[in-house]
């Protein structure tokens, strides 16, 4: 209980800083080119192999079925552009993304930079979090579309 309202109120102070606007553009950027393009190969890959399973499976499955294949191809793309695509480009982003996230801000923690930028007036929400929330976000979606095709 106590985690989850730590987390509601990082959301809130997150979601106060952007209303306000108080966001570094040129950090946003930056993590943006971290989370979202550095990602791009990784997800890719894995999002081709996975697409490679679906078939395999789905044939395998099909030919105790229907002896002919020519519906194949269009059912694996549909089913990964609607249902697996955004739900696997997620997954990867918060496996690759977030581990690096939590490395990092944990990294800050122990070495208390955080309590450092707190004596320096410096808001670590705004600083740290905000940027990382927006570019994220905007990866993960740029992305889903990527994974799906």
């Amino acid at each position: 209980m106590k985690t989850l309202v730590l987390i509601v109120r990082l959301l809130s102070q997150s979601l106060w800083s952007i209303g306000r606007l108080r966001v570094n553009p040129s950090e946003v950027l930056r993590q943006y080119f971290e989370a979202g393009v550095r990602s791009i190969l990784f997800v890719s890959v894995t999002m081709a192999f996975i697409g490679m399973l679906g078939v395999y499976q789905t044939a395998s499955q099909m030919a105790k079925v229907l002896p002919e294949f020519s519906v194949l191809g269009a059912g694996v793309i549909q089913m990964g552009i609607r249902e697996l695509a955004p739900v696997m480009t997620g997954l990867l982003l918060s496996i690759r993304v977030g581990t690096g996230y939590a490395a990092e801000i944990g990294t800050m923690k122990v070495t208390d930079q955080i309590e450092a930028m707190k004596l320096s007036n410096v808001d670590p929400v705004e600083w740290l979090v905000v940027p990382r929330l927006l570019a994220s976000t905007g990866a993960g979606l740029s992305l889903g579309v990527v994974g799906a095709v």
